[in-house]
């Protein structure tokens, strides 16, 4: 019977109904009427609303700059669904280590993307590199077998991003040396000279200069003169280190002509080339050169120093002294011995 009064007194309290009147004490006891119940207050809150969730309520509750469950671009990343009461964020997800190509280059997450340097990067952009150019990246960009300035001729600095080799002129494609020779090619200087002879195929400018084996001009034969086609030239070299009288004569050893045949516009066309001995005998054909007061010499090295320097001469102290003194002692006895007459 306790315990059936007690489930009443329970019930009784949980929907607020007194238990007696609030009349003045003694007055007859009347029915006592239940308070009404505000269901919408008791299950979903004021107004009869249902309630408001974190992640529906318009609101930035995690200050973030995101709000609510919704796009791609506003989602909160805290919410998991529109009835989550909870914006705040789980812990952050790194761009190298979240599945995603996030720079877009093929690559994704650390280690194969380049821009990450580890799994917690949060940036995935590759790093700049430094450029790169076709005349200095050691590389034969143009299959011309030539890499990189200066030895590509299609660079014209290490900056040059363009390997390609220039147009060939088309007037340089129509010249060319026909032939180019020389003869003898071993010669004596003091007995004889060396003819070259070319001819080319068009009408040309040409460079015709002797040379030593270290490369060095020794003279130039031909000075950019412009010759014709089809029609053969030669040139002789006396081998003296110049074109004037008076060069002096080279040393023994191999020389070389070298021919260039230019264009208008001085691109080289075309070069030949070809080699020379000097050789000094000791049988010379001509008579040999002999030295102030001593006997005659036909070393060679003594010959072409005597050659390439002439011992000198006094005035006279030689034969014309008899044409200087003679004559005019021999004109005062002759008009001495005419006045004795008289």
């Amino acid at each position: 019977m306790k315990l059936k009064i007690a489930i009443i007194i329970g019930i009784l309290a949980l929907v607020n109904i007194p238990l007696a009147n609030a009349a003045t004490p003694g007055a007859p006891p009347s029915l006592i009427e239940p308070p009404s119940l505000d269901l919408g207050s008791d299950f979903f809150g004021d107004n009869n609303q249902p309630p408001a969730y974190q992640c529906s309520d318009g609101i930035d509750n995690d200050a973030d700059g995101k709000t609510d469950f919704g796009t791609l671009a506003t989602n909160d990343r805290g919410c998991s669904s529109a009835t989550d009461n909870s914006e705040t964020d789980p812990p952050p997800l790194y761009q190298c280590s979240d599945t995603i190509d996030n720079d877009l280059d093929g690559k994704t997450d650390y280690p194969q993307d380049p821009g990450c340097s580890s799994a917690s990067d949060t940036d995935e952009t590759d790093p700049q590199q430094a450029p790169t150019y076709a005349c200095s990246n050691n590389i034969d960009d143009d299959g011309d077998g030539k890499k990189d300035y200066p030895t590509d001729p299609g660079c014209a600095n290490g900056l040059d991003n363009n390997e390609t080799d220039p147009a060939v002129d088309d007037e340089s494609d129509e010249i060319e040396i026909v032939s180019a020779s020389v003869y003898p090619k071993g010669m004596n200087p003091l007995v004889n000279e060396a003819k070259i002879t070319y001819e080319l195929s068009a009408a040309a400018t040409v460079e015709l200069k002797i040379i030593d084996s270290s490369g060095r001009t020794v003279v130039k034969l031909v000075d950019n003169e412009e010759v014709d086609g089809d029609q053969e030239y030669f040139v002789w070299w006396n081998g003296t280190d110049s074109t004037a009288e008076g060069g002096k004569i080279v040393l023994p050893g191999k020389y070389f002509f070298k021919l260039t045949v230019k264009t208008s516009d001085g691109k080289v066309a075309d070069v030949a080339d070809g080699s020379i001995n000097i050789i000094y005998a000791t049988d010379f054909e001509n008579p040999p050169l002999t030295g102030p007061g001593g006997p005659a010499t036909t070393d060679p090295l003594n010959v072409l120093s005597l050659h390439n320097n002439p011992p000198a001469t006094t005035s006279g102290t030689g034969p014309e002294m008899f044409v200087y003194l003679g004559f005019p002692v021999i004109g005062y006895f002759v008009s001495r011995k005419k006045k004795n007459k008289f």
